[in-house]
């Protein structure tokens, strides 16, 4: 399995370039740069690229991009590219990401936000899935900061949750 503080060239390219450019980080880059294009967050621009495109959603995107590069399916191009990055599997590569998610600050607020109101709804996790639609593991990886919410479930989370936000952009 790849080393977690390995990187690709491309990021450490990204992050040198972000930083001589003064920003803190990659990720405060990106969103510069995303919010100058006159987008809230980076999964709306996504979304729009893909409409622009002519698709109905970002997942039909991925899935004509992976056929486009021969593969069969999403997955299948997710596997080759763990493989081609120096992971063993696609379950490795998804562990690396998990670990490295579980660094990020909106995440870590998410994770303690979450805990914090169902704690003082009284309610439990599988209540806050079946509200949402989503797996009481999917809101335990939620918990565990190992994914983010979905763009389409994230309002709903803050709203079910009695919570003021509308995107994980709003939280820091």
């Amino acid at each position: 399995m790849k080393n977690i503080n390995e990187k690709s060239k491309r990021t450490v390219y990204e992050e040198k370039l972000a930083k001589n450019l003064r920003f803190k980080s990659l990720y405060e880059y990106e969103k510069y740069c995303v919010k100058k294009k006159g987008f809230k967050s980076y999964s709306e621009y996504q979304e729009h690229l893909a409409k622009k495109n002519s698709f109905e959603s970002l997942k039909e995107y991925q899935e004509c991009l992976a056929k486009k590069h021969g593969f069969k399916n999403n997955y299948e191009y997710h596997k080759h590219l763990a493989e081609k990055n120096g992971f063993e599997s696609r379950y490795d590569y998804q562990l690396f990401i998990s670990l490295k998610n579980q660094k990020n600050p909106y995440l870590n607020k998410l994770s303690n936000l979450i805990i914090e109101q169902l704690s003082f709804l009284e309610k439990d996790r599988k209540w806050l899935g079946y509200k949402l639609n989503v797996s009481k593991a999917t809101i335990s990886r939620y918990i565990s900061c190992k994914i983010f919410p979905k763009k389409s479930i994230q309002s709903k989370l803050f709203r079910i949750l009695n919570l003021p936000y509308k995107s994980l952009e709003d939280l820091l």
